[in-house]
This record gives C-alpha cells, sequence and structure tokens, in this order.
C-alpha cells in the first residue's frame, strides 16, 4: 500500500495548489420554449442588477441534447446578481434576473435555461427554383467533428448504413459490429443525437437504410455522467451520430423487402421508425436463409476469410421506445429483441502438431445443426435533475445442437488431400498403407441442450456538492443461471493392438447458478486549475456454483446403443465420479482507484488536450471447493493488484493533427480452476491437470497514434504502433502420448512473449476535382511466441505483412474502383520447415447508370493462395457478383436482380499458427445462387401548420 499512497501524492502537482482563480465561468443554454432546440446565434446581453451593459456574447453549439446552444462568459468569483436579455429576430426578447451564489470551488456556474417563444410569419415569401451542381466531398473536418457526407457516396440502391460506414475512409467494420475511426474505437452510435439500442451496434448498421442518412458525424461527447454533472469527469465518449435527411427527421418512415432466390434461398425484412422532437419508437423484423449482408458492388470482403459460414436460417423482431422530456426532467429507453435461428455447418481440418519425438499430423471432419432461441431486453431510466439512473437487463437463450465428428492422427504426413484420407480410414476397405502411420481415429456423435439466463440491475446516483466536488454512488447485482444435458456415442481406435478400443456411451447433465454484487462509492475533486482528482472504493462480491454429472451407459452390460434408460434413478449407479466434478467458487475483490485528469478544449484555436493517470489497487480472495469422486481440493489465492495507466492524447492546428499514448501494467489473478490438483480424464485423448504452483502473468501495454491532414487535395495519413510484453504468461504445457495420441495439458508460466503491431493509412485525391483518389493501407505484426511443449521451451517468431491499394474515380453516376491486396504469414520454429504463406488479389467494384433507368452494381475480384501445407487449399477464386435494379412510384418502389458467386468459386478457409501447432480450416460456403427482390420504402411527415 505504500507504493499506492506514493503514487497518490504524484498526482497532485504543485498547480493544484495555487490559490483560487479571481474568475468563474458562467453560463446558460438558449432554447425554443416550445420544442426546447438550441436557438443559434442568439444575442445575449449581460448585465447587472441596474442594468449596466457587462459584455454582449452570441450562442455557440455545447454540449448536451437537441443541437444545445449556450452562452459562456468569465465574471469576476463572488456573490453577485445579473440581469440577462437574450434576442434574435425569429423570436421574441426574453429577460431573467440570476443570483451566483457561493461560487466557492466550483470552475463554472451555470444559470436556469433561457427559453424564447418563436414568431411566426404572417405572410409567405416565394423564391424562384434554382438548381446548384457541386462536386460532393465524401469527409471533412468541422472542428474536432469528423463529417461525412453520406450523398457523396454511390452505393447500390437497396444497401443499408453497413454499406456506407465500410466505404468511408479511415473507418473500420468488424463482424461484430464494432467500429473504428482513424484507428479509434467508436464507443456508441446514436440516431439524431439521440441512443438507440446502445451496445448493440448491429441493429442500427442491419435495419437504416441508407438513402435515409444525409450525415455521419464522428466526435467526442461527454460521458453521461460528465452530463449529470456539468463537467468532465471522465474520459468522454467518441460517438457516431447518424443524421437522418431532413425529410425522415420526423414523422414516419419505414422499408419492407422480399426476396427469392435459387438453391432455395430467401428473405424478407422490415423497418419502421417513428420520429418526434422529443419521442422515437422503432420496430424491426428480419428473416433469411442467406446468412449475408454485403451488396455486389461494394468493398465488402468476399474473401476465403471472409466468407460467411455454414447454412443459416434466422428469424428476428425487435423494437425499442425512447421518450426524453423537452425539458430534460427525465429520459426513458427501453428496447427488446428476439432471436431464432437455426443451422447446419460442416468442417474439415488438416493440422501438424510440433512434437519433439516427431511432429503428428491430424485430419478431421465435422457436420454440426444448430437451433436456438434469444431474448433480450434493456431498461434504462434516468431522472437527470435527480442524478439517478436505472439500468436493467435480462438475457434468455435457449439451445440444441447435434454433432457428428470423424479424425484420426498420423505420425506422417499422407501424401492424398484430407477426403481421401478420411474416406480411407473410415471405410470397410482401409489402406494398408495409412494404417501403418495411423495413431488413432475417433468417431463422435453426439447432442445437447440447454438454457441460459441473465438478470442484471444497476443504480448510479450522482450529486453536486456546494463547494464544487462530486460524489457518486454505484451498486450492481448480476445473476447468471444455466442447465446443460447432453449425450454422445464416442468410439475411439488405436493402431497399437495392443492398446483395446474405448468405446464410451455418455449421458451428462448439469447445472449452474451465479451472483455479482457491487457497490462502489467515487469522490472527484475538481480544482481551479482544469485538474480533477477522483477517488474510487469498490467491494465486489461472486460466487460460482456447478453440478456436473457424467454417466457413463457402457458401464451396464445390459445397455444397448440408442436405448435410453428409463428415468434418472436407473443410471445413478452408473455416474463417472472422478469426471463429475462439483466446484464452488466465492471471490472478494476491494478496489481503490486514484486518477487524476485535465482535459482543455479549445474551440477557436482547435486545440484539444488530455491527460490523465491512474492507479488501481485491489485486494482479490478467492476461495474454492472441488470435489471429484473420493477427492476435493480447496485451493485459494489471496493477493494484491496494481494496475497503474497512462492515457495523453493531444489534437492541434484546427484539428488537424492528432498524437495519442497509452501505457498500462496488468496484473491478471489466477483463475482457480489452473490451480486445483486434480485430474479430469473424461476425454482419454485430453487429460487436464492443475498446477498449485502457478503465479499471476504481469503484461505491459504501449500504443501510439498520430493521424494528419494536409494540403489541399484531401490528403490524410494515420499511423499505429503498439507494442505488449507478458512476464509469466500462463501457457499450457502438452505432453504428448505418441503411443496413444493423447495429449496431457498442464498451465504452467513461461517469459519471453511478446509482440509488435505497426499500419499505415494513407487517402488522398489525386485531381482538385476529388474525384480522382487513392487509398492505402501497410501493416505489419510480429508475435514472439514461446510455449512449453512436451516439457521444453518452444519459440516460434512468426511475421504478417500486409498490403492493400484501391483507387476509386467518381463522377456523377459513374464510380469504379480498382483493388489489390497481398498479404505473407511466415513462421519460423526450430526443428520445423518454414512456413510462407501468401494470400494476394485484385479486381474491381463498378457502379454505373444504364439506359432504361436501370442501376448496374457489380464487383469482380481473384483471390489467390499459396504456400499451405494441405494442397487442396493452394487455390484461385475468380469472385464475380451482380445487380441490376430500377425505382418506380417516385422511388419508392425498388426491384433488384442480384446475383452472388456468378462463377461458382467462393469458399472459406482459415489459418492458425502458434508454437504447438499448424491448423488449416475448411468451412461450408453458400453455394452460388440468383435472387430477385423488391423492396418498398416509405415515409410521412406531419402537415406544416
Amino acid at each position: 500500500m505504500k507504493l499506492f499512497f506514493l503514487h497518490v501524492l504524484l498526482l497532485i502537482p504543485s498547480t493544484m495548489l495555487a490559490v483560487q482563480k479571481d474568475s468563474i465561468f458562467i453560463s446558460q443554454f438558449v432554447k425554443d420554449s416550445f420544442t426546447q432546440y438550441g436557438v443559434r446565434n442568439a444575442f445575449v446581453t449581460v448585465m447587472n442588477l441596474e442594468g449596466y451593459v457587462l459584455d454582449t456574447i452570441r450562442t455557440q453549439p455545447g454540449n448536451g441534447s437537441h443541437d444545445a446552444q449556450v452562452w459562456q462568459l468569465a465574471v469576476p468569483r463572488r456573490n453577485t446578481t445579473f440581469r440577462i436579455r437574450v434576442e434574435h429576430t425569429d423570436y421574441e426578447t426574453n429577460e431573467m434576473v440570476v443570483e451566483m451564489k457561493n461560487p466557492a470551488r466550483l470552475n463554472s456556474f451555470r444559470f436556469p435555461d433561457m427559453l424564447l417563444k418563436r414568431i411566426f410569419a404572417d405572410k409567405e415569401i416565394s423564391l424562384n427554383e434554382v438548381t446548384i451542381s457541386a462536386t460532393r466531398i465524401k469527409l471533412c473536418y468541422k472542428g474536432d467533428t469528423i463529417e461525412v457526407d453520406a450523398r457523396a457516396f454511390k452505393l447500390a440502391e437497396g444497401s443499408m448504413l453497413e454499406s456506407l460506414v465500410k466505404n468511408v475512409p479511415g473507418c473500420e467494420l468488424h463482424d461484430n459490429g464494432d467500429i473504428y475511426m482513424n484507428g479509434r474505437k467508436v464507443d456508441y452510435l446514436t440516431l439524431n443525437g439521440k441512443d438507440f439500442f446502445k451496445g448493440n451496434n448491429r441493429i442500427m448498421l442491419d435495419n437504416l437504410s441508407y438513402y435515409t442518412v444525409d450525415k455521419l458525424q464522428f466526435f467526442n461527447q461527454r460521458s453521461e455522467r460528465s452530463q449529470l454533472m456539468g463537467k468532465d469527469v471522465e474520459r468522454p465518449d467518441f460517438i457516431m451520430n447518424v443524421k437522418l435527411k431532413q425529410e425522415y427527421s420526423i414523422g414516419y418512415l419505414g422499408n419492407v423487402e422480399v426476396g427469392v432466390g435459387t438453391h432455395e434461398r430467401w428473405m424478407g425484412r422490415g423497418f419502421a421508425l417513428r420520429f418526434t422532437d422529443n419521442s422515437r419508437i422503432s420496430l424491426f423484423g428480419n428473416a433469411n436463409n442467406v446468412n449475408e449482408s454485403r451488396h455486389p458492388g461494394g468493398d465488402g470482403k468476399w474473401g476465403q476469410s471472409d466468407s460467411p459460414e455454414g447454412d443459416t436460417d434466422t428469424y428476428s423482431v425487435g423494437g425499442e421506445l425512447l421518450v426524453d422530456d423537452k425539458r430534460e426532467r427525465y429520459k426513458e429507453v427501453f428496447n427488446a429483441s428476439l432471436l431464432w435461428n437455426k443451422s447446419h455447418d460442416e468442417q474439415h481440418t488438416t493440422s501438424q502438431q510440433f512434437i519433439q519425438q516427431g511432429d503428428i499430423f491430424g485430419y478431421s471432419s465435422g457436420v454440426t445443426a444448430k437451433q436456438g432461441f434469444k431474448f433480450n431486453i434493456k431498461n434504462k431510466f434516468t431522472l437527470k435533475r435527480v442524478g439517478l439512473i436505472s439500468d436493467t437487463r435480462l438475457d434468455y437463450f435457449d439451445y440444441d445442437n447435434d454433432a457428428v465428428m470423424r479424425s484420426v492422427q498420423f505420425s506422417e504426413q499422407p501424401n492424398e488431400d484430407w477426403t481421401q484420407v478420411l474416406d480411407s480410414i473410415f471405410s470397410t476397405s482401409q489402406s494398408n498403407k495409412m494404417l501403418d502411420i495411423m495413431v488413432n481415429n475417433v468417431q463422435d456423435a453426439s447432442y445437447n441442450s440447454g438454457r441460459r439466463w441473465t438478470a442484471e440491475q444497476k443504480f448510479d446516483y450522482h450529486k453536486s456538492l456546494p463547494w464544487g466536488d462530486d460524489l457518486m454512488l454505484t451498486a450492481r447485482g448480476l445473476w447468471n443461471g444455466a442447465n446443460n444435458d447432453g449425450n454422445s456415442h464416442y468410439w475411439l481406435r488405436y493402431a497399437n493392438g495392443d492398446i483395446p478400443d474405448d468405446v464410451q456411451e455418455r449421458l451428462s447433465r448439469s447445472k449452474s447458478h451465479s451472483y455479482d454484487l457491487h457497490f462502489g462509492v467515487q469522490y472527484a475533486i475538481h480544482f481551479l486549475t482544469g485538474w480533477h482528482l477522483i477517488f474510487d472504493m469498490a467491494h465486489n462480491q461472486q460466487n460460482a456454483d456447478e453440478r456436473n454429472n457424467l454417466y457413463r451407459l457402457d458401464w451396464d452390460e445390459n445397455f444397448r446403443p440408442g436405448e435410453m434408460l428409463p428415468s434418472l434413478t436407473d443410471y445413478l449407479h452408473l455416474r463417472d465420479a472422478n469426471n463429475s466434478p462439483d466446484i464452488d467458487n466465492t471471490k472478494h475483490e476491494e478496489y481503490v482507484t486514484a486518477s487524476l485528469h485535465k482535459h482543455d478544449y479549445d474551440s477557436r484555436r482547435g486545440r484539444y488536450f488530455s491527460f490523465t493517470t491512474a492507479l488501481n489497487a485491489r485486494y482479490v480472495s478467492q476461495d474454492g471447493i472441488y470435489t471429484r469422486g473420493e477427492n476435493t481440493a480447496r485451493p485459494s489465492d489471496h493477493r494484491r493488484l496494481l494496475r497503474p495507466s497512462v492515457d495523453i492524447e493531444y489534437q492541434t492546428r484546427q484539428w488537424h493533427e492528432t498524437y495519442k499514448l497509452h501505457y498500462d501494467t496488468e496484473m491478471r489473478p489466477l483463475k482457480l480452476a489452473q490451480v486445483v490438483d486434480l485430474t479430469d480424464t473424461s476425454n482419454p485423448l485430453a487429460i487436464q491437470k492443475g498446477n498449485p504452483d502457478l503465479r499471476p502473468s504481469i503484461v505491459h501495454n504501449l500504443s501510439f497514434l498520430f493521424s494528419s491532414r494536409f494540403g489541399t487535395h484531401g490528403q490524410f495519413a494515420l499511423l499505429r504502433s503498439s507494442a505488449t510484453v507478458m512476464n509469466s504468461l500462463v501457457a499450457v504445457n502438452s505432453i504428448y502420448d505418441k503411443n496413444t495420441g493423447s495429449s496431457t495439458y498442464i498451465p504452467v508460466n513461461v517469459n519471453g512473449n511478446w509482440a509488435y503491431n505497426s499500419s499505415i493509412d494513407l487517402h488522398r485525391a489525386l485531381t482538385k476535382d476529388r474525384n480522382l483518389n487513392i487509398e492505402s493501407h501497410t501493416s505489419y505484426n510480429y508475435q514472439h511466441s514461446v510455449d512449453i511443449k512436451d516439457n521444453a521451451r518452444n519459440t516460434v517468431k512468426q511475421h504478417i505483412v500486409e498490403q492493400n491499394l484501391k483507387l476509386e474515380y467518381k463522377r456523377k453516376q459513374f464510380a469504379l474502383s480498382l483493388l489489390s491486396g497481398i498479404s505473407w504469414n511466415g513462421m519460423r520454429l526450430i526443428g520445423v520447415d518454414d512456413i510462407n504463406n501468401v494470400n494476394f488479389n485484385y479486381g474491381a467494384n463498378l457502379q454505373a447508370d444504364l439506359p432504361f433507368k436501370l442501376h448496374l452494381s457489380t464487383d469482380i475480384r481473384m483471390y489467390s493462395r499459396r504456400g499451405y501445407a494441405d494442397r487442396s487449399l493452394c487455390t484461385n477464386n475468380l469472385l464475380w457478383n451482380a445487380q441490376i435494379n430500377s425505382t418506380f412510384l417516385n422511388g419508392r418502389l425498388l426491384v433488384a436482380a442480384k446475383a452472388f458467386d456468378l462463377l461458382h468459386q467462393i469458399s472459406s478457409t482459415h489459418t492458425t499458427f502458434n508454437s504447438q501447432a499448424r491448423i488449416e480450416t475448411w468451412c461450408l460456403s453458400l453455394p452460388s445462387y440468383f435472387m430477385l427482390s423488391v423492396q418498398y420504402k416509405f415515409n410521412r411527415n406531419p402537415k406544416r401548420k
């Protein structure tokens, strides 16, 4: 603890001990009395009580909802009464007398909102129609906001928001919906400045039509806690706001689409949105078996490692209700969603295990059928003036899975591909040559079903104290439950004739329950110099209880495969006690965190500086009871853990340049399951053991980011670099038995693991009209992996180099892109042949208007792979997709003909390297198909009064 208090003392620089400032900022929001929207460019006169003018100022954009407009002025720090007058040509003049009492250590003093009543004109003024044509700029900077003009992009008709985001320069969209802009993760999305299914970006990405979007805006916004406090008490959120076109910003809007295709493909979806100034209700539904969200003619990756896997039927419905009181007293957000899915998947894997006695080569094939149901409810209620937030969440998941798997291990690599190998081993006429090098083979048919549920309730309370500090209280309760029932027919055959086959008929029953309780208090001290010192104290308590039962029906000599025993009592005596663990874990954590931060924002000069340093000290106490048969272990771990961190961000030159630096050291607590001195033999080929001598891992992370926009041709550069050093990393020592092909896994600590990543992104317009643009992405990743294999230290050096280029030309209704990319994945391991995999691609995208009001969207790209051990994966795949569409009923009806994978070339493959093995996997992909779809879009706006 001495180190903790020393760090706290170092957090308090002499600047914070300076005398109080002589001035304080007074501020006030100016709003429309009816809509509660901010009144732009209102003229404000600040006077004393006698009417003497102290200063005049105009409203400026500020933090808050409804396009907030605020004025701010520095005045002497003393008790004062002010007379405020606000004028605007469209509103009646209003005055207010306000008093500033006891400014104490407050950095600012906010007066009650000034409400203005709009003046309605008596007559209409008609203007002649003027048409202006101009080249639209895709991306520009407005202060600290990155603004993307959606109208500047030429996308296929019927595209959703996802397609637009994927085409924004510097923007990355991951499969789970995470969005990164210029290397920074977007915390959450908003729609017209309001939350929309917060935490689930996919809802908006998949259901909001691209044609409704006017702008995408990326900017820093005060966190919800900071907004309640009226000051920056924590790091701001990075927001992507989707601003709708004016005609879709109030009233009704929606779209419905249905499609039918070859190979029994079909899809249907609908989305409806009702907007008012202070409320919103949205509904969505989606049903399809195409497992695909990309559109022909876009930049979506269609390569082997990016193709959707499996054949999936999906049905989903959901909705959200938002009510934001225009007087800013409360805010209510409720959303719910239901999802049903059914999938069929096939997977084939080839592997090479690096063994000292000689490498082992594996081949496997599996077929799975899954179906499930998910239900999710979230409710968030905020009392803004009270400072109370209530968060409620309920999740439920029900599933049924069937799987059939075949696998085989060899001491030498066969010359045949995986299909011939598996067909030979599991046929009646087996190849003697393969049997001579075979170690074992397995057939396993399994079924399991179950359900999981989670309930969570959280309360946050925030109180601004009269002397300028803030108090925050937090309470959270989380409860989880799960049940799982399964059975499997497992048949393991050894090549060694002296070892009998292992045939198992397994029946499993498991239940688990857990809870997580958290109570915290935070006190924030705000110094007049702009520094904030925050202390967090919290208690966290967790408990997890598991009951696992494995029954070996094959131990009953009267049992016949395919038969089921009539009741549980009939097979209680067949319980495999040594592989039926009962677990009871309890964990207590005491947190103390001291953090110091400062945020300086200069909107006039376009500068932003942020500095945050923190030290988290926690005491973790873990106790467990693990029982396997007659063996009981009581592992425990009690230790103090520290996590210091530093974050620095600086933006300058009207936000032309950004610098970011981050460092943290994390001491990771142990998992009791890894230190239990018990053995799990439920899988004969994968025996699990614990290690009571494990030590916690220590991980150091350092990252740097630099971005710059310069010149008159839309030039942009982004450099990202990061390094990670891992000490005492918990790895797994795999001890291989060459006689049986089984492995024993024991967790161990290893040193020497580190990684480095670096990338450069460049964008430049090649012509003054910005119709011709070039983009480049270059990256280098290095992984220095140290592991233990057969009690010996293994070191793998892996290099990944990638280069992608895009040349785009756009003019009016024509857009053409040329694309290319190449990546090299090299691995070096002593005693193993070097692995050098190369993937490269090249192709083009085209968007063009055709005669008869037709529009063409198409993309074609060659994907090639070289250097793979399984020669069947060294392929050339030419992927071609196309769409032709036309609109009717003034653009409200869209009819489209889509063709996916016209040349029948698509496939899905993945490659994994580590210090223990090389794994190459092929997965089932959708067949090529043709689809005809019809989309109807509608909107209705209220009549102007």
